[in-house]
């Protein structure tokens, strides 16, 4: 699990960092520069020229740095300073002065625009994570100047012009090819828009106390590959079917009957007991001849299906009819298991003005959370964490708010997922996601073996997009559909179970 740190906190660190631990400011500045020249020295040719683009605070300084350690490797290097120099920050004064003591060339910015021949590489090393303006004067020329010169650009912790602590672009922003994030990681890396101006993100270590990092609480987190094998459930050799737990599936329409059978299938793939389908009569036929292996219940039933389930996912292609309303007023009303919402079932449930219980998963995506939380988050990407949290916060239950960048909050953590691809925005997707988080809700299988409604919904979240990019990798984005997410979610378990 790796935090996702605003600048605030990051300040936090750095501070503990030098105040605690007794590392000076320079030696952290030292390692930082380390680290991207040792990227360039084994990313590109020697034979490349280089400009390091430099700003007047301490993230200049890293740049100054970076040019001073490729001088002294053989490099064709020089630097400039954008803006004001009388505002430049004392670590960046000393690393001029150890720049100019090494021979190391400094150029005019006025003259790289006017006169110089033109450089091969740009170390973007303009603005660190706390830029909170609208950039413009010469900050926007020198943006327009590196984007324009070369498509190797090396940002310094986050390309200049992306806000650190949301992923915003301040009116314009450098288009990374790679960025070297030091130290840890930022919520702007990860989240839209500012993830497609950051290229392949690089996270290097300049030596923060891993006790120290600590203790400052991350504004929110993401899972890696290594963390989810521990976080699956053990299958114990000795069981059988409800050993594993019981999911209904309470879904599907006359015309949207594709949408319960690929939840209900998830939940089976996912290594659920025995999952029942509870959906109009009309879908009898389709779920049997699909999914043999499935209950078949109609919504008339949806009482003893209630009653015989340990998790419920209610809402895929449910429709908005009156019928479908008076369906979900039953089932929330009667309903006492762990509890998903996905599709017209979050429709439905605001209709019903029922106070959901405690610990409900809903999974919207962006209209529907629009809808449910009477906000405005389209085209906002950078807005979702904050409106999951307060969401989740205010009505005590656990929101999936689904985006290329998914959010996950019960209220008190924020969970931003980073797995999935463009190739999974299509029909069904989410039917896919709402049966695996039935599955990992459930009581019998995984809460029985302690695993919280909170744990399950980050689980499946992370799960779910690691199927989509294996999926990728075997059909391509552009071809992908959402029953592929089901063979995925196969290859997936095998090679996390190996």
């Amino acid at each position: 699990m790796k935090g996702l740190y605003k600048t605030e906190q990051i300040l936090k660190i750095e501070e503990k960092t030098k105040q605690e631990a007794g590392i000076p400011e320079m030696v952290l500045m030292e390692r930082a520069a380390l680290q991207v020249a040792d990227l360039i020295c084994s990313r590109y040719e020697r034979t490349k020229r280089v400009l390091c683009l430099c700003g007047c605070g301490n993230n200049g300084g890293d740049g100054v740095a970076v040019a001073r350690i490729l001088y002294e490797r053989g490099w064709q290097v020089s630097y400039t300073i954008v803006g004001n120099q009388e505002k430049m920050t004392p670590a960046l004064k000393s690393q001029v002065e150890t720049a100019r003591v090494s021979n190391v060339r400094y150029k005019e910015f006025e003259y790289i625009c006017q006169q110089d021949d033109g450089y091969d590489i740009v170390v973007d090393a303009l603005f660190g994570t706390g830029i909170s303006r609208e950039i413009g004067g010469v900050f926007l020329q020198a943006i327009q100047w590196a984007v324009g010169q070369t498509e190797h650009i090396v940002s310094v912790d986050i390309p200049s012009g992306v806000s650190g602590d949301t992923g915003q672009i301040m009116g314009t922003a450098v288009k990374a090819e790679v960025t070297v994030t030091v130290g840890v990681n930022k919520p702007g890396l990860i989240l839209y828009p500012g993830r497609s101006y950051a290229g392949e993100v690089k996270l290097v270590d300049i030596g923060y106390p891993s006790a120290l990092v600590d203790k400052v609480t991350p504004f929110a987190y993401y899972y890696e590959k290594e963390d989810i094998r521990k976080k699956l459930p053990p299958r114990p050799a000795y069981s059988n079917k409800g050993t594993f737990g019981k999911v209904l599936v309470a879904a599907g329409s006359e015309t949207m009957c594709g949408a319960c059978l690929m939840a209900a299938a998830a939940a089976y793939k996912m290594g659920a007991g025995l999952v029942r389908v509870c959906t109009v009569k009309e879908n009898r036929e389709v779920i049997f001849g699909r999914l043999p292996e499935a209950v078949f219940t109609t919504r008339e039933e949806l009482e003893e299906g209630l009653a015989w389930a340990d998790a419920v996912v209610a809402g895929p292609g449910l429709g908005r009819s009156d019928e479908a309303l008076s369906f979900m007023n039953r089932l929330l009303e009667q309903n006492k298991k762990p509890l998903v919402i996905d599709g017209d079932g979050i429709y439905l449930a605001r209709q019903c003005k029922r106070k959901l219980p405690s610990g409900t998963i809903i999974t919207p995506h962006l209209k529907e959370l629009e809808g449910f939380a009477e906000v405005s988050v389209i085209g906002h990407p950078e807005k979702l964490p904050q409106i999951v949290s307060g969401l989740a916060a205010d009505r005590g239950i656990i929101v999936v708010g689904k985006d290329a960048k998914t959010v996950v909050s019960n209220g008190q953590e924020c969970y931003i997922n980073d797995t999935g691809n463009n190739g999974m925005a299509t029909g069904g997707s989410g039917d896919v996601l709402a049966g695996m988080t039935a599955l990992a809700g459930m009581t019998a299988g995984l809460l029985a073996q302690k695993m919280d409604s909170f744990e399950a919904a980050k689980l499946a979240v992370y799960l779910h997009g690691a199927a989509g990019d294996v999926m990728k990798e075997k059909k391509s984005s552009y071809s992908l559909l959402a029953t592929d997410l089901l063979e995925g979610i196969s290859e997936l378990l095998s090679n996390l179970e190996a």
